[in-house]
């Protein structure tokens, strides 16, 4: 029997098919997801999913993991080419918005027991935790036209691309800065990074259907966070963070129009 979070992850991943246009798209990176993650996994051995908090599994990972993903990933790249209209812009804006909402999910992931790093890192999350995601979205979001025009081709490309760059990036920077980081270092940097984000934010005009397509995903873990009994200020401040400039260009919409 599934629990109630993935119940709640498959009425997202429902929604979000029931209004997609991509639906092959959606299928690859479901594939790709799943090879990625559950490759880096047996590779690597720095995190693993808790047994007890998921009852659907494909080998090592979660299958509401591998499907709510590709939600993420499509709904991350229209907001993009809400914001950027040049297809390669829009593209590399999506893979930050896929950086920026690892940053915010696995800490509040971790926190409420779904998955564990053998690794330190701010909010028990090692750095190179948080760019997994966004190494895998990026050959789809910002590769090659022949791979955008062709998503299968993606299912191989994107785990590939994402091993070789997490090696890469392990031996030259992250292996020499594998320390703990104090959580409320973490929030405070995080709070004026996302300040900086949300300025530029208000010189914006977006569909509001753009911002509402992320909200589902985005409201899963926020209802983790608000039953989380360990939640401590910092962890707060941290997803008001990842929350902010979402709030500041839906403000845009709830402001009364000038007469």
């Amino acid at each position: 029997m599934i629990t109630p979070f993935e119940g709640v992850c498959l009425a997202v991943v429902g929604l979000h098919l029931a209004r997609s246009r991509r639906r092959g798209e959606y299928l690859a990176l479901a594939a790709g997801a799943w090879l990625g993650e559950d490759t880096v996994i047996r590779a690597y051995g720095f995190y693993a999913y808790t047994p007890g908090a998921w009852a659907l599994w494909l080998d090592r990972v979660p299958l509401l993991v591998v499907l709510i993903w590709p939600v993420v990933i499509q709904t991350a790249r229209q907001l993009a080419r809400a914001l950027r209209p040049d297809p390669r812009a829009a593209g590399r804006l999506a893979a930050g918005i896929v950086l920026a909402d690892a940053a915010f999910i696995e800490p509040v992931a971790v926190d409420a027991g779904l998955w564990h790093w053998t690794h330190p890192g701010p909010f028990q999350v090692p750095p190179i935790g948080v760019i997994g995601w966004a190494l895998f979205a990026l050959p789809w979001l910002a590769g090659p036209d022949r791979l955008r025009r062709r998503p299968a081709l993606g299912v191989l490309v994107a785990p590939a691309f994402t091993h070789l760059a997490l090696l890469l990036l392990w031996w030259g920077l992250f292996r020499w800065i594998d320390r703990p980081v104090p959580d409320a270092l973490a929030a405070g940097l995080g709070l004026l990074v996302a300040a900086g984000v949300a300025g530029a934010a208000r010189r914006r005009a977006l569909p509001l259907s753009a911002l509402l397509t992320r909200a589902p995903a985005a409201a899963i873990f926020f209802a983790l966070l608000l039953r989380s009994p360990t939640a401590g200020p910092a962890l707060w401040a941290w997803a008001l963070a990842g929350a902010l400039p979402y709030l500041v260009l839906l403000a845009g919409h709830l402001r009364p129009a000038p007469t």
